[in-house]
């Protein structure tokens, strides 16, 4: 398609053995013309998630979903929209072996010798995030009250994280969890009792597992 890089012929080995395709990209259409060139059957296209003619946004999963309502019932749409119980999702299930083996890649005794709290202060957009010295003040509160916190930082948080060292006030007792893979982080924090983060993945995750404050600002 005129305006793209071609697709090289491993992509398109690939891909022609997809049987549908969903493109939610504001050029969707011209996207969808490339991939049924390529071989893809079906190919469902839509926009991304804007502002309705009110000026008001609803939540991106139900905007998103609109465009599949012809491969995809009512009924399992509505599902899809509803938050299930945790013990019920598979990928959610965390095994003890699992939390044995996060707790000792951070050095940390199994069963746990305290309560964990964890907390993130990062986030992909920096406009979203509380300012660090403030979680540095709720890190240092949780350990005075006798919580172990546990504070997560990914690839994109290299800024919040110098910020929040450079606040968290000297003899604070608390555990750095830095760049793990996902699997240990979303071990680690079924056994945190709390969670405080701001609006990024990794809060979302935590509100599946764990009890969560989401700290929202502009978004």
């Amino acid at each position: 398609v005129s305006g793209f890089a071609p697709i090289s012929l491993a992509a398109q080995a690939n891909l022609s053995s997809i049987d549908t395709a969903i493109v939610y990209l504001k050029d969707a259409d011209d996207v969808a013309q490339a991939l049924k060139k390529i071989g893809i059957r079906t190919v469902v296209s839509g926009e991304p998630p804007m502002n309705d003619a009110r000026g008001q946004r609803g939540h991106a999963a139900k905007q998103l979903l609109q465009s599949l309502r012809a491969l995809i019932s009512e009924t399992t749409i509505n599902e899809a929209l509803t938050v299930g119980d945790q013990g019920a999702d598979e990928f959610l299930a965390v095994e003890e072996r699992e939390r044995v083996a996060a707790l000792i890649e951070l050095g940390l005794p199994m069963p746990p010798t305290g309560r964990f709290f964890g907390a993130h202060p990062g986030s992909g957009g920096r406009h979203k995030r509380w300012p660090a010295e403030n979680f540095a003040l709720v890190t240092a509160e949780l350990s005075r009250r006798g919580f172990l916190p546990l504070v997560f930082f990914g690839p994109a948080d290299d800024v919040a994280r110098v910020e929040f060292e450079n606040a968290l006030p000297r003899g604070v007792a608390w555990t750095r969890v830095l760049n793990r893979p996902l699997r240990e982080v979303l071990a680690l924090l079924t056994l945190c009792c709390g969670y405080v983060g701001n609006d990024a993945g990794l809060t979302h995750l935590a509100a599946r597992v764990c009890p969560v404050v989401a700290l929202f600002g502009p978004t």
